[in-house]
């Protein structure tokens, strides 16, 4: 494989914005399709092991990879995470003020997260781990916090008035470090063929 994206790749264009990454999309765009997109269960299972492999070998050391053009030293990645402990730091208070409410303190969401409500709309899903927010890629999670629930089928109001892009990144953060390491590798799996469709 030529273009093999790794946790420290992936911390680099989420943090700095490379590969697009500060900009979530508009709702109904190609980077939403692109969370919605599906790939067959050897695809997946090819890229769910590989990422593991990479998350377990590229992550956890500091290497020439995570120097800066100064020779500076960047932020380092939560151990076989594309984050850094200063994302979930600050995304703690951002998702205190503004998802706690409807998705639980602790990212459970609501106990019904998968029946219809009266209303017609899902009430909030988990973010720890338990829900579906694993299935999507970043630029899907991003941008259903800017834009809100995607066809309405929700309740999940859109942010991008309130929320600056860091806020979001600090928030996915902050709800993906309570994820296992098995669904971390599973939604980097997701995340790598997300790439590797919208490239």
């Amino acid at each position: 494989m030529a273009d093999v994206m790794n946790c420290t790749t992936l911390h680099r264009q989420v943090l700095h914005g490379g590969g697009d990454m500060k900009t979530f999309g508009e709702p109904d765009s190609p980077l939403l399709e692109a969370g919605r997109t599906a790939f067959d269960s050897r695809t997946a299972l090819r890229c769910m092991l590989l990422s593991i492999s990479l998350a377990l070998a590229a992550c956890t050391d500091e290497d020439e990879s995570t120097r800066t053009d100064s020779g500076q030293s960047e932020p380092q990645t939560v151990q076989s995470r594309w984050y850094t402990a200063d994302n979930v730091s600050r995304g703690a208070p951002v998702y205190e003020q503004y998802c706690a409410a409807c998705h639980g303190k602790k990212g459970q969401g609501s106990f019904t997260w998968r029946q219809v409500g009266a209303d017609g709309k899902y009430p909030p899903p988990p973010l720890n781990g338990t829900g579906h927010a694993w299935h999507h890629p970043i630029r899907a999670l991003g941008s259903q916090i800017k834009f809100g629930a995607p066809g309405g089928g929700g309740k999940m109001p859109g942010f991008a008035q309130t929320l600056s892009d860091q806020d979001v990144i600090d928030v996915i953060a902050w709800f993906q470090d309570k994820w296992s390491d098995e669904i971390y590798a599973a939604w980097f799996a997701r995340e790598l063929q997300s790439r590797s469709t919208t490239q």
